[in-house]
């Protein structure tokens, strides 16, 4: 009797060992557990006085990662975004971007920070909406000097994650 009940222990060890856990663009996922119900996250750069192509930003939400139809201008809740989605290893950067997301951010109580493309600079967009509510927008400096210290480490993974999306 004692052998049986050590052998089903391992089988039920062994089996609950030997299941994979499924990726998925889904923002459901337990990637997902600990930041809400987010139904998208919009982030990115812009720079309102120049030439070419000079506002990048990024939907993440279920179903995948889109990149932005705007070409210049500052971007808006409700631009429109491409119907293709990026790749699974571009939604994993936007992922870990969106995991990273300062909580302090929801506690500033307008949604501008410092003064962003006054000086021809640029600035970072981010937009995020949980549940039903209405999204959230913040318009934020790219002059660290101007910004709350937490905020400077999560702007430079903003940057990097757009420059390697934009390759």
């Amino acid at each position: 009797m004692k052998k049986l009940s050590l052998l089903s222990i391992l089988c039920l060890l062994l089996g609950a060992f030997s299941c994979s856990q499924q990726n998925s663009d889904d923002l459901s996922t337990p990637a997902f557990a600990n930041l809400g119900d987010v139904d998208h996250f919009v982030f990115g750069t812009y720079y309102g006085h120049c030439l070419g192509n000079c506002t990048h930003t990024f939907n993440l939400k279920a179903g995948g990662l889109f990149a932005d139809k705007v070409e210049r201008g500052y971007p808006e809740p409700g631009m429109d975004f491409e119907d293709k989605s990026l790749s699974k290893a571009d939604i994993e950067l936007a992922t870990k971007l969106l995991a990273d997301f300062p909580a302090e951010l929801y506690k500033e109580e307008g949604e501008t920070l410092g003064c962003p493309d006054c000086a021809d600079q640029g600035g970072f967009y981010l937009e995020i909406q949980v549940g039903k509510s209405a999204p959230r927008v913040w318009r934020i400096d790219t002059d660290d000097s101007r910004l709350p210290a937490y905020l400077s480490a999560y702007t430079a993974k903003v940057r990097k994650v757009v420059e390697e999306l934009e390759k």
